[in-house]
């Protein structure tokens, strides 16, 4: 702690652990080589080194044995490895150039204050993670889930806004398969974007709180059970490109007062 004239070092294979703190701002330390050795890595070890105040895009992370070494890389867009199970205690602590990082299912626990100061952050999490947006402290309204579906990608904000984007159709799921079937509790507004070009099966069986959708243009069939349930659902409008409606589509809506079916529909279920 505090050798500030210390520039590299070199760690035997022989070492298994390093401790809380042991290069706290050493702020001339440029070079530093961990052995495959190391399996416990102590909260602060490195923190106050350039890798963390010098804020350059290409710091890489430092992985040892699925442990994240906290200050390494500050700034610009961060992906942590799948093989990652754990971001330590103020890893990315005052970061103010971070400005996204993604985040595998694979992680379980967030150390506090990681992402403290971190006033331009977005976290995208991994859909089917057991994390939630109160996992992460002060950036907990940053949070958006991300799931990537073949062609599209959902993702889910904090407000419980869902947005669907991406080109072609959407895959067909069954009873809780879907991204908002999974988030069901969560899910108050859904915005399906241009591109778009299918409603699946089961999309929002059971999104109880779901109270508005928007459907483009671009969308031309509704699949079965597609809003089963969606009880909050006051009014829907489907646009003149759909041309079918599946089974039990709407089915035990019964909060559903209005609905507007455009000139394009030949087929309802």
């Amino acid at each position: 702690q505090d050798c500030s004239s210390l520039a590299s070092i070199n760690i035997p294979s022989s070492v298994t652990s390093i401790g809380n703190c042991a290069f706290y701002n050493c702020t001339g330390l440029t070079s530093i080589e961990i052995p495959e050795g190391v399996t416990s890595i102590g909260i602060y070890a490195f923190s106050g080194t350039p890798w963390l105040t010098n804020k350059q895009k290409d710091k890489p992370l430092v992985i040892v044995n699925g442990i994240l070494i906290d200050g390494t890389a500050c700034s610009g867009e961060i992906t942590i490895p799948n093989d990652v199970t754990s971001i330590g205690v103020s890893a990315f602590q005052n970061c103010t150039g971070l400005t996204s990082i993604t985040i595998p299912k694979s992680v379980t626990s967030i150390g506090d204050y990681a992402f403290s100061g971190c006033d331009n952050l977005t976290v995208y999490l991994e859909g089917g993670s057991e994390l939630t947006s109160e996992s992460f402290g002060e950036v907990a309204n940053k949070v958006v889930t991300r799931w990537n579906e073949d062609n599209l990608t959902w993702t889910l904000a904090v407000d419980g806004t869902m947005t669907i984007s991406g080109t072609g159709a959407m895959k067909d799921y069954g009873i809780d398969g879907s991204p908002a079937a999974q988030k069901k509790d969560s899910v108050k507004k859904v915005v399906i974007k241009d591109g778009v070009t299918s409603i699946g099966d089961y999309a929002f069986w059971n999104c109880s709180n779901l109270t508005s959708i928007t459907i483009p243009d671009s969308v031309t069939s509704i699949g079965k059970s597609a809003f089963e349930s969606c009880s909050q659902l006051a009014s829907i409008e489907i646009p003149s490109s759909v041309t079918s409606i599946g089974n039990s589509a709407f089915w035990n809506c019964t909060g559903l007062t209005s609905i507007t079916i455009l000139g394009g529909v030949t087929s309802i279920g």
